[in-house]
């Protein structure tokens, strides 16, 4: 097990960040009012959630928002009914292609990435275990051996 959990630290120091991302399919909502209720109709959205982390997220958007803005993120985690709402600084901003099926131009979408200031308290602990069990998950297969890369 050691030696595995080895392995693992090893492959997670690879990439630059401080804490591990994962891939989600997930949807994200967002509103520049840092006080919204769940089902406030100020929220915008929904737009597609890259990534996630113990830190922050990533996530898609054709509107052009503010790099060192504070906004509040709403999103639904797997087994979890109601959303989570955190807030966030937007700390890089990437304009990405975006193509149409023809392939051809479709206006801007940017790509923008979050690190968290808040998670509401009632929702900390199950945002913890599912970063935990994502990435045991990722690295670790149904048998407890360590997946190939």
């Amino acid at each position: 097990m050691n030696d595995n959990y080895n392995k693992i630290m090893e492959i997670i120091k690879r990439d630059r960040r401080a804490c591990e991302r994962l891939n989600v399919d997930l949807e994200i909502f967002y509103s520049p009012d840092l006080s919204l209720e769940v089902t406030s109709p100020s929220w915008k959205g929904p737009y597609k959630l890259e990534n996630i982390g113990g830190e922050g997220i990533s996530f898609l958007s054709d509107e052009t928002l503010t790099v060192k803005s504070n906004l509040s993120f709403k999103f639904t985690l797997p087994r979890q009914v109601i959303p989570m709402i955190v807030t966030g600084t937007i700390i890089w901003q990437n304009e990405q292609n975006r193509e149409t099926t023809q392939g051809q131009a479709d206006g801007r979408l940017f790509c923008y990435g979050v690190k968290f200031e808040k998670i509401q308290e009632e929702f900390e602990r199950h945002f913890i275990d599912f970063i935990s069990e994502a990435i045991m998950d990722k690295y670790i297969d149904e048998n407890g051996d360590l997946r190939t890369e």
